[in-house]
């Protein structure tokens, strides 16, 4: 996907109308932007572009016809030359390249496990992924594992649906910039404030997933920044934020929003977590996108289970969802050592303290808002509670289905579907949407172990 479609929609929208104008713009010169004409041209990318393209294209490719084993062989890269006609002296520098980042386990083999797993044997699909791959490197000259979410980002998981009796669709935002849909709110909080607002930095408040996000755009906008994040953050989403230059102060739950305040007070300007019309604006760009990509494929979703902490994601996307898809049923699902807006919704008012103890620490927001509240009592149909048990269960699910390392938070969505099989979810379309996940393999082990 070319960035010129999302700067000229993002700009023509901003014109018409304001920030919400921009987020539509954007979609709307994405999807403009898929109309044009795809083609790949060797001969016209730089040798960077080229290793980028091969490298992750390997990937795929390997995946497929490795059968998941993440190894490249001779037979494969004759497979390669002679689909794209790719000389063999650019082969042999790729499959060297490939091969030696294959070997880190964090990296493009646990990459190829997933894509293999996830597109299980359609050629048809694989062939207009590599398409699309070309395409994207060829127009911004910008491909990263990343980019394998907008190649395929709802991809109906064959291999779960005879698991849970519903035809079960996933939305990968654990494939996002920042490991997590996050990174949405933190950057339309930036894009809708002046200058001055901005002019002594942001600050931002969480277990990890928002303070990563917030640490992403903050590095981007070269802004100034104070970081709250909690104590318990394992050691990934601490070094995650490091890695964007965070200005990090540890926390805890019980007084966090209030060391915010305090940053505010000193000039620094809230980016919050889960509430404001900025921080829903920018999760309802998830849901325009799932409308875009539905339309797409031409299908109906009739259930959408998003997990919830703080409220924002399902408010920004279940609004939209909604405008669009009146009957479609958004399903909230919650610890039950968590479950605020559960409780939330049983008095009609947000609760300003909330009983926190769960392993989903992502969604163990400790007070809800009343802007957020107001909007997600409007579209949730149903509130589902899981255990942790359920989910730590769940993580293991995902990791032998999908080849993924999912924290709590991101399989709560699973969870519920195993434990809730309601008869109503019984042969009809799911969408899963997997928020996000930045967990090591130490923590991810720790809790599917005890």
């Amino acid at each position: 996907m070319s960035i010129w479609g999302r700067v000229l929609g993002g700009a023509a929208g901003f014109a018409l109308g304001g920030p919400i104008g921009a987020i539509l713009g954007v979609m709307a010169g994405s999807a403009f932007d898929k109309k044009k004409q795809r083609s790949f041209n060797y001969s016209q990318i730089s040798q960077d572009q080229k290793q980028q393209i091969f490298t992750i294209s390997f990937i795929i490719l390997s995946a497929k016809l490795a059968k998941s084993d993440g190894q490249v062989t001779n037979d494969e890269i004759q497979a390669f030359k002679d689909k794209f006609n790719v000389p063999k002296s650019e082969l042999t520098k790729v499959g060297k390249i490939f091969n030696e980042a294959k070997k880190d386990v964090y990296g493009y083999k646990q990459i190829a496990d997933q894509v293999g797993e996830l597109f299980n044997d359609n050629t048809l699909l694989l062939e207009e992924m590599l398409n699309n791959l070309f395409y994207i490197a060829a127009s911004d000259g910008n491909i990263s594992v990343n980019e394998i979410d907008l190649l395929k980002s709802i991809s109906q998981s064959f291999s779960l649906d005879e698991t849970f009796n519903s035809n079960v669709y996933l939305k990968y935002e654990c494939f996002q910039k920042s490991g997590s849909f996050k990174a949405r709110g933190a950057i339309n909080n930036i894009l809708s404030s002046s200058e001055k607002d901005l002019e002594n930095g942001i600050t931002a408040v969480s277990a990890g997933n928002h303070a990563i996000a917030a640490s992403y755009a903050a590095n981007i906008f070269n802004l100034k920044n104070k970081i709250f994040l909690y104590k318990s953050a394992n050691k990934y989403r601490v070094q995650a934020c490091k890695n964007y230059n965070a200005n990090i102060a540890f926390t805890d739950a019980e007084k966090a929003f209030d060391e915010v305040k305090d940053a505010e007070k000193q000039g620094y300007k809230f980016v919050h977590p889960f509430d404001g019309a900025h921080t829903l604006q920018g999760s309802a760009t998830l849901g325009l996108e799932i409308i875009d990509q539905i339309n797409d494929m031409d299908t109906k979703i009739d259930n959408v289970l998003i997990s919830v902490g703080g409220g924002g994601l399902i408010s920004g996307v279940g609004a939209v969802l909604k405008q669009y898809f009146p009957n479609i049923n958004i399903v909230g699902i919650e610890p039950d050592e968590a479950k605020g807006i559960t409780d939330s919704l049983k008095v009609n008012q947000p609760l300003q303290k909330v009983y926190i103890n769960s392993i989903a620490d992502s969604l163990c927001a400790p007070i809800h808002m009343p802007y957020s509240f107001s909007i997600a009592k409007q579209v949730i149909d149903v509130m589902l509670n899981i255990s942790d048990k359920d989910m730590s269960e769940a993580m293991i699910f995902a990791y032998k289905h999908l080849k993924l390392f999912l924290e709590p938070a991101c399989v709560a969505g699973f969870a519920a579907l195993k434990k809730h099989q309601y008869k109503n979810f019984k042969e009809q379309n799911t969408l899963i949407l997997l928020c996000g996940s930045n967990i090591d393999f130490q923590s991810w082990n720790s809790i599917v172990a005890n």
